[in-house]
């Protein structure tokens, strides 16, 4: 009995979550913002759809290593002329885009390292100069 209501719940609970999905979906499609932060190797549509949807002005930003440090994902850079100055890593950003950005990186990175070794395996005489 009580595990044909945890089932019933689960079903629903997985029911919702794809309505949400194809909601997110339909937004990405939609948006010009999300089409084309979808373009980056790694971002698919709902990081993008995140980070449009936590950066609703992005003028404010004036670099790819300034939304970094935006998100606290590297140090905030304070410096003038010759001299470098590195804040710290506040980590006070996003988390979760954080977390989506860190986790499609690794996945680009592995695949990329997974086709380069099938590629050596194939022609290991290439790889080498020989």
């Amino acid at each position: 009995m009580v595990l044909k209501l945890l089932i019933a719940q689960l079903r629903s609970v997985e029911k919702n979550t794809n309505v949400l999905d194809d909601n997110i979906m339909s937004w990405h499609r939609n948006s010009e913002a999300g089409r084309y932060l979808a373009t980056i190797s790694g971002v698919g549509y709902l990081t993008a759809s995140a980070i449009a949807a936590a950066v609703p002005d992005p003028s404010f930003i004036r670099s790819g290593r300034e939304f970094a440090a935006w998100l606290g994902l590297v140090p905030r850079q304070n410096s003038s002329g010759d001299k470098e100055r590195l804040g710290r890593i506040s980590k006070q950003g996003h988390r979760y885009i954080r977390k989506l950005l860190v986790v499609g990186a690794t996945s680009v990175l592995r695949h990329n390292i997974t086709h380069l070794l099938a590629h050596e395996e194939s022609a290991p005489n290439e790889a080498h100069g020989l």
